[in-house]
């Protein structure tokens, strides 16, 4: 049985490009493997803006309860997601962690203005934070995406 254990001799130059060639198609087809489909990120927003618009419902239970079927939703559709890809949020980079950061807190926001709208019985102004927050639920989730996408490619 012979070993290669004791060869000490520096790859070629050949198999060292080759090894590298490979290297770059396994990320390729990692990135593919990780596309979201294109339904992905329209179903999240519109549980984005239902979340959102549950502060227009009247009812103390029946908000609590649509806000948190919306928000369960989103959890199950990125756990979903999650086990289907592989892609870990705890894994992105710092530009999509950042990316991710921003989209939350800007949920957040357009969640309390349209308490704030509620509040001051503008029921009818909720349908624009709700649609805000649909299109960056969009925009800002395909955002997150890429950046996921292109750390796998180029190994970041």
């Amino acid at each position: 049985m012979e070993s290669n254990l004791h060869d000490t001799s520096p790859p070629a130059a050949e198999d060292s490009r080759q090894l590298l060639n490979d290297l770059a198609a396994d990320r390729t087809k990692l990135a593919r493997h990780i596309e979201a489909p294109r339904w992905l990120y329209p179903v999240a927003g519109l549980l984005a803006a239902i979340f959102i618009a549950s502060a227009s419902l009247d009812g103390d239970m029946i908000r609590r309860v649509v806000a948190g079927l919306a928000l369960a939703s989103i959890f199950l559709l990125v756990w979903g997601f999650q086990r289907a890809t592989g892609v870990r949020l705890s894994r992105a980079g710092r530009p999509a962690q950042l990316t991710l950061f921003t989209h939350v807190l800007a949920l957040l926001l357009l969640l309390s203005v349209s308490f704030g709208l509620a509040s001051l019985d503008l029921h009818w102004w909720i349908i624009l934070p709700a649609l805000i927050g649909f299109a960056l639920t969009v925009i800002l989730g395909k955002r997150f995406h890429r950046q996921y996408s292109d750390e796998v490619r180029h190994g970041h």
